[in-house]
């Protein structure tokens, strides 16, 4: 027995050897096979986020330009809107704008007359002359009113006077309201004549005429006394608060409560981005638009904007 096992132990320590190299090189072969797999998975995972990365990017950017496209339209059919306001009352302000002309035109008639005496009237001609500029300037701010409303709007950060862009913008407003046989009243604080809001003239004059075109329409045919009250003054010392009230139908609970949905519109032919747009511009410069009614007794816009400075 000895001898047997001394003779069949080669043997088999051979063959297990063999078969442990076996072993060792199916097992470098499994080791390949599954780096090479994990390798080709990474590659291939890699490559899906690479495409799902791209394909992102691709919605991102698409998303991008249907944003930057929605909002030029929104500008291009509110300026339409402000376009269609000027129009309608084009034959109003062609005869106050005729109106100061004709008058600038007789002081200068005037001041030619004192002039041609012997000896020439040197103070009443300064006097008529002075006339007829104030006149021209007069026609002059209506003109630049209308420009304004016409222009397109860009949002800025530019320091704009709260009591000059009022004053330019009153004998516009005056002429649209004397358009409809409105009572229009305008009052505003002593205290806002030094102080500066950060919002162009523009953007204010958007808004304003905007708000002033819904009171507007807000009047029956046949309602007699149509009355538009805006006053401007301080709100808790570091605010402009701006406050638009008409008389007109008012507006329902229903209608109130989506007034600032774009395209929302109760009006024919409106395009419901008014309002939208509007309080758009106004929290853009840290404010804040707010509207109240009641049917059959008016509404009221309320606009709070910071003032740049305290007065």
């Amino acid at each position: 027995m000895c001898c047997e096992y001394e003779m069949h132990a080669p043997r088999t320590t051979a063959g297990l050897n063999s078969a442990i190299n076996f072993l060792d090189v199916w097992l470098l072969s499994i080791g390949v096979f599954a780096t090479q797999l994990f390798a080709n998975y990474t590659r291939e995972k890699n490559f899906l986020r690479l495409d799902e990365a791209y394909r992102k990017l691709d919605e991102l950017e698409t998303h991008r330009v249907l944003l930057n496209e929605n909002a030029r339209i929104r500008d291009e059919l509110a300026r339409l809107g402000r376009v269609s306001i000027v129009e309608a009352m084009a034959t109003t302000i062609s005869h106050e704008t005729n109106q100061p002309i004709g008058a600038a035109l007789t002081f200068a008639q005037a001041a030619k007359r004192w002039l041609i005496r012997n000896p020439p009237e040197l103070s009443e001609a300064t006097g008529a002359l002075d006339g007829a500029i104030a006149q021209i300037q007069r026609a002059g701010d209506i003109i630049a009113s209308v420009r304004r409303v016409t222009a397109r709007n860009v949002h800025s950060n530019q320091e704009t006077g709260v009591w000059e862009a009022f004053g330019a913008l009153m004998p516009l407003l005056e002429i649209y309201t004397k358009n409809y046989d409105i009572d229009f009243q305008f009052s505003i604080s002593n205290f806002l004549e030094s102080v500066k809001i950060s919002i162009s003239e523009s953007e204010l004059t958007h808004i304003m005429m905007n708000l002033m075109q819904n009171s507007i329409d807000s009047f029956d045919e046949k309602q007699e006394i149509r009355k538009i009250l805006i006053i401007a003054d301080i709100y808790s010392i570091k605010n402009l608060r701006l406050i638009i009230k008409d008389n007109g139908c008012g507006i329902s609970e229903h209608d109130l409560s989506q007034a600032f949905d774009i395209f929302y519109t109760t009006k024919g032919g409106g395009t419901g981005l008014g309002l939208p747009i509007c309080r758009e511009i106004v929290e853009h410069h840290g404010g804040k638009l707010e509207l109240s009614s009641t049917v059959g007794a008016g509404s009221t816009v309320t606009i709070t904007l910071p003032l740049l400075q305290s007065p």
